[in-house]
């Protein structure tokens, strides 16, 4: 009888894997271990009987505390399964909190039985409509913000991989959010890979925004933006989103907003006619509430 088993990197194959991931009703580019192996140096793999379903997991240890938690550049964890659902829900829960004091994860389903969680929600929106139809749902301010962007003289264009760095200090210049040089080193090394795409909106020779997606089987992922003071003023941020929209659409993928819990974000992408889709914050609560403490340094 086929049943949940807890891998390391190392013993989980590569092909096999990845193949389940390409063919899963929920694809997404956080599934493929070339993902996964840049932005985690130690994720495991939960596999379902012969890789019919996959969970990618990052098992942490600190001040002695074992713990599951997140992992960077990737919003919410998935189980991947063509399956019509996802098989033995409590033996993955029972095997995923066996080895763990404390749980402090965002899933994409309801996985946990026994633990409350905090509903999230993403936004999207499906590509499979020309960009003349899709724009028909865009909302009257962003109809207004992307003319006057083209007015202003600026336009879109794809960038080279190495503006990655400009990219980074434009958007350090704005906000930083206290993420860490290792999150902006692993936003580099994505930056690289072929799966990762730099867009920028230009005016009269300087770039005043930036957007990274990851495009895979079904999905465009907007992973990383970055607005300068110049960019805010022309509306460059709905030319760029309007112009990547337009570069995927008509076609079988979903673009991916990756968020956003900020009610401003949220409008904003909204504002592209993307639609809601939630997912789940699980946080282990009650008697290790000082195990949480203890995680955070107090």
């Amino acid at each position: 009888m086929s049943n949940w088993r807890l891998l390391n990197r190392s013993e989980i194959e590569d092909q096999k894997w990845n193949e389940m991931i390409a063919i899963a009703s929920n694809e997404h580019i956080y599934g493929y271990t070339y993902y996964l192996d840049i932005v985690s140096n130690n994720w495991k793999g939960l596999i379902f009987g012969n890789y019919e379903a996959l969970m990618p997991v990052s098992l942490k240890s600190k001040f002695g505390v074992k713990y599951l938690g997140q992992i960077n550049h990737i919003q919410r964890l998935n189980t991947f399964t063509n399956l019509s659902s996802i098989p033995s829900v409590n033996k993955l829960e029972t095997l995923l909190l066996a080895s763990v004091s404390y749980v402090d994860i965002v899933v994409q389903e309801k996985i946990f039985l026994s633990l409350s969680c905090a509903e999230r929600i993403n936004l999207i929106l499906p590509l499979n409509q020309t960009h003349e139809a899709l724009r028909k749902f865009f909302k009257t301010n962003t109809q207004r913000g992307i003319k006057k962007a083209q007015k202003s003289g600026a336009y879109f264009k794809e960038s080279d991989k190495n503006s990655i760095v400009e990219a980074i200090e434009l958007f350090q210049s704005q906000k930083n959010y206290g993420l860490s040089k290792a999150w902006f080193q692993e936003l580099k090394l994505i930056s690289v890979a072929d799966f990762a795409e730099m867009y920028a909106i230009e005016l009269q020779g300087e770039n005043v925004a930036f957007a990274m997606v990851l495009v895979s089987e079904k999905r465009v992922t907007l992973i990383f933006t970055a607005l300068g003071e110049k960019g805010k003023e022309i509306g460059a941020m709905p030319l760029l989103i309007s112009e990547l929209i337009n570069k995927f659409s008509n076609s079988n993928k979903t673009f991916d907003f990756e968020g956003s819990d900020n009610d401003g974000t949220a409008r904003f992408y909204s504002s592209f006619g993307a639609i809601a889709e939630k997912y789940y914050h699980y946080q282990s609560d009650g008697i290790l509430k000082r195990t949480k403490e203890l995680l955070k340094g107090k």
